[in-house]
């Protein structure tokens, strides 16, 4: 019995170790990357930072959290931080370039007169709402918020029609008791917290973060993830409320300066 306790001691120092964060170095590898910015965040521990002008990096992860890197002229990447990641203490990270497609466009019975302004006057332009489209206007869902929508809703009259019966329509209890209904919550509130984030560092230029409110460009975006901790900060960021933005970032950065999140 002694001896299983003493075995016991020696090994939870060991557990306790696998579980705390560390800083992880890493470089974007992209030879196009020609000093853009990367917004690289932890989703897990909802903290995050950009690369500098050589795609080097550095941000603090556990086993297991999840890096998400994301900018314009990128495709959307997610990396799992492992074991192996956790020993090495360095990632390197290939980013896809995002390609961006136009529907095709056909014009028709329209005389072009190379006077763009001119051109576009002539041409005939509708509203989507005028064809009576139900939620024309709506915002597209995400995915996440679509797996919720999918997971919450009761649908019995379509599962019966295929055949599926009636248990389909267990299917939100089921998700409810598993606790599938609220980690999807979590994913959809982390992904507007990151648009919020995204949004709140992009309405103003770098050098206004780093001149005039003196956040190092590093931590710029840990900033807006602590102005983002007041719920003031959604309504600030409509475009009517810009001034209003200014003051607020101006009050908390002095706030944030002197507190650990910027450490």
């Amino acid at each position: 019995m002694l001896k299983n306790f003493i075995v016991l001691i020696f090994f939870i120092p060991f557990l306790n170790f696998a579980q705390e964060s560390i800083q992880l170095n890493g470089r974007i590898v992209n030879d196009s990357l020609d000093g853009s910015f990367i917004n690289i965040i932890n989703k897990t521990s909802n903290i995050g930072t950009i690369n500098s002008s050589s795609g080097e990096f550095k941000i603090q992860v556990k086993e297991n959290d999840i890096l998400q890197f994301s900018s314009i002229q990128y495709e959307k990447l997610e990396v799992v931080v492992t074991p192996t990641v956790i020993e090495s203490g360095y990632l390197k990270v290939l980013l896809v370039p995002g390609v961006s497609e136009l529907d095709e466009v056909k014009i028709s019975n329209i005389d072009l007169t190379g006077n763009l302004s001119r051109d576009i006057g002539a041409m005939d332009t509708y509203s989507i709402s005028q064809f009576g489209i139900p939620n024309a206007n709506r915002t597209p869902l995400s995915a996440a918020e679509r797996r919720l929508y999918t997971a919450t809703a009761t649908n019995i009259s379509t599962s019966v029609s295929n055949g599926a019966g009636a248990s389909a329509g267990l299917d939100p209890l089921i998700n409810a008791i598993t606790g599938r209904t609220k980690e999807l919550k979590k994913i959809v509130a982390n992904e507007k917290l990151q648009q919020m984030v995204e949004k709140g560092v992009a309405v103003f230029s770098t050098r206004f973060f780093v001149e005039e409110l003196k956040i190092p460009e590093d931590k710029i975006i840990n900033f807006v993830y602590y102005c983002a901790e007041n719920h003031q900060l959604k309504y600030l960021l409509k475009e009517e409320n810009r001034l209003d933005l200014l003051e607020f970032y101006m009050k908390y950065a002095p706030e944030f300066l002197n507190g650990k999140d910027s450490e």
